[in-house]
């Protein structure tokens, strides 16, 4: 095996797999961060969801913007398996270069905006798209013919795991990379950021109270649809925060249990000995990656053991960097629970960033935290409190660590603000934004777990209206099969 590309088919050896660990135990003398944005587009006329054809429209404008005559350089997306989604990817910055990754982000939402502007395409504003159902994007997806998304639905079906369709897709997020100069501050970033999920998902909600067109109590922060996706028992779960994120030994023991938790997870769908055709596994009780290697049946290839891998959606979740080349370069923690919103998309990266890799930031809150009870020395305390915690914000439950919800949040803003200073002017508004919105929703407890308000207005008053109009006049028509709009050149 090359130590940096483990090829489609090539068979993943003991050995290989401990090479592949080094990757993420090794770390960088640099570390960086960047992000990854998810926005749900829809026709501007219908609020219907955009088709894959339209999606392909706009990601082949952001990938050749000179060819239509605008100056912006080529933007880097990825293809989502549900047509409305279209992901964006900063590059990977130093801490001292939040300028630049403001610069990056502003300039990739203002050509997504000229281009949808263009198309007569909607932007949604919200986390989730208030009227989207899990029926509509399972039709999407299968719409558009794709065997690995067809097996992707049909093994989660087959399986009993509906739930994990609507918990995978409806909601978007800010996702945000963080490299690491050592396995330890690693895994200390890993358990102060697990302790930090539930206030952070709630100063982040961009939901507006709506969910599949049903009003929700308490409003659905994303934190609903990620912590939905531990579904299962500790054997079969991919999802929430294992028992091991408390209590592995140090980085390098934290790094081996990851690894071991997501191969031994069932590989409901997997790719053919050539690791090429994906399909829905024929077992009743599908095997993991970690039992096919042990078969030696000719499965325990590369491209299944990046399914494996990448099948687990854990609020934090280890992902490898690859170059220009798709080659393994080296290991970052991804943090996936922070709504993408106006606001949002400017701030999560710095505010990540300070968490990880500010010395004077990480001091303040782990201070902070052990004030609350969080006291990375008595793990079995730091666990219980972050899975109590996760459980009373998805009840609307004050109570966060020995004290309250409301109580950390507002102590929190005050102690990270400093080191969240934006530096464009994006990121300068950005931060007011978040300062004002917490000011406001952590006033009491009601408020902290209502509907963001701004959210909840454009479903209210714009999204929902729209969409129900365009249902009423055409209801012999199928209103997510929208005609592809045209592409005028700017003149």
């Amino acid at each position: 095996m090359s130590d940096t590309n483990i090829g489609n088919s090539y068979h993943i050896t003991a050995n290989d797999l401990e090479t592949l660990k080094l990757f993420f135990k090794r770390g960088t003398n640099a570390p960086k961060s960047g992000a990854e944005i998810e926005v749900s587009l829809l026709d501007s006329a219908t609020m219907a969801p955009i088709t894959a054809a339209q999606n392909q429209n706009i990601r082949q404008r952001l990938a050749a913007p000179q060819d239509y005559g605008y100056d912006f350089a080529a933007i880097e997306t990825s293809e989502e398996a549900a047509s409305l989604t279209l992901e964006i990817k900063t590059s990977a910055y130093a801490p001292k270069d939040n300028a630049a990754l403001g610069n990056d982000i502003d300039i990739q939402l203002r050509a997504l905006a000229l281009v949808c502007d263009d198309l007569n395409i909607y932007i949604c504003p919200l986390a989730q798209p208030p009227h989207i159902t899990q029926k509509l994007l399972e039709d999407q997806i299968i719409a558009r013919e794709s065997g690995r998304a067809e097996a992707f639905i049909g093994a989660f079906k087959k399986n009993g795991y509906d739930a994990y369709i609507k918990n995978f897709f409806l909601n978007n997020a800010v996702q945000v990379s963080v490299s690491y100069k050592d396995t330890n501050a690693l895994y200390n970033t890993v358990r102060r950021l697990a302790a930090l999920t539930a206030p952070l998902a709630l100063l982040f909600n961009n939901c507006s109270g709506t969910l599949e067109g049903i009003a929700q109590k308490p409003a659905p922060s994303g934190l609903v649809l990620r912590d939905g996706l531990r579904i299962g028992s500790p054997k079969t779960s991919r999802g929430g925060l294992p028992a091991f994120f408390f209590h592995a030994a140090n980085g390098d023991d934290f790094i081996d249990r990851y690894f071991d938790w997501a191969l031994s997870r069932p590989l409901l769908a997997r790719y053919d000995q050539n690791g090429e055709n994906m399909g829905i596994a024929p077992e009743d009780h599908p095997p993991s990656f970690s039992q096919l290697s042990k078969n030696n049946n000719g499965f325990a290839h590369g491209s299944n053991f990046e399914l494996a891998f990448g099948m687990v959606w854990p609020h934090l979740k280890l992902a490898f960097i690859r170059n220009d080349s798709q080659n393994i370069t080296g290991g970052r923690l991804e943090v996936r629970a922070l709504d993408t919103g106006p606001w949002q998309t400017h701030l999560a990266a710095p505010l990540i960033a300070a968490l990880a890799h500010n010395d004077a930031a990480i001091t303040a809150i782990d201070a902070l935290l052990l004030e609350y009870g969080f006291d990375p020395a008595n793990p079995k305390q730091f666990e219980r409190l972050t899975q109590d915690s996760i459980a009373a914000a998805l009840s609307a439950q004050n109570n966060f660590g020995l004290k309250t919800m409301t109580g950390f949040c507002r102590a929190f803003v005050e102690a990270i603000a400093p080191f969240i200073a934006g530096e464009t002017k994006a990121q300068k508004s950005a931060q007011q934004s978040f300062l004002d919105n917490a000011h406001k929703r952590t006033i009491d407890k009601d408020k902290l777990f209502s509907p963001c308000e701004s959210a909840q207005k454009a479903a209210e008053h714009h999204i929902l209206p729209l969409y129900h109009k365009a249902q009423n006049t055409r209801k012999n028509a199928d209103s997510h099969e929208m005609p592809v709009a045209q592409i005028p050149r700017p003149v």
